[in-house]
């Protein structure tokens, strides 16, 4: 499922807004915003824009140890959890728990102060139960 269009002046590292940026990181990191019919206004802003949030979205991906990986294969190549189950040779539920814990862990207007590994343990666990954020 797609995320929801967003202006790059509302970016704000909300859930909604990472996964938007996630699944057009490629267009972002060029400095495009992508459009989908949107006027998106001053060219030169958008580029300054896109960079600076495609910097920050990579900086956070960078400290997710290897469930990078899964979080990129999802949203970036398009790939669902279940093939990248089969391809990884992880279980299914394991896939969506890292690929949710990595998500999770880029928003947030600042950087989070723990590790992703202590990060991960303490919201993202195995033995607690799903639930919304």
């Amino acid at each position: 499922m797609a995320a929801e269009w967003v202006n790059y002046s509302e970016f704000r590292f909300s859930h909604q807004h990472v996964l938007f940026a996630l699944e057009n990181l490629n267009e972002i990191k060029q400095g495009k915003w992508p459009v989908k019919g949107h006027n998106v206004g001053n060219k030169a802003v958008q580029a300054a824009a896109s960079h600076k949030i495609a910097a920050e979205i990579e900086y956070r991906l960078s400290k997710s140890g290897l469930d990078r990986n899964l979080a990129e294969d999802r949203y970036i190549n398009g790939h669902s959890e279940l093939e990248i189950s089969k391809r990884f040779g992880l279980e299914y539920n394991e896939v969506v728990r890292s690929i949710e814990a990595v998500t999770w862990y880029c928003t947030g207007s600042k950087r989070k102060r723990q590790s992703y590994r202590v990060y991960r343990w303490n919201n993202h666990r195995k033995d607690r139960k799903s639930g919304t954020k």
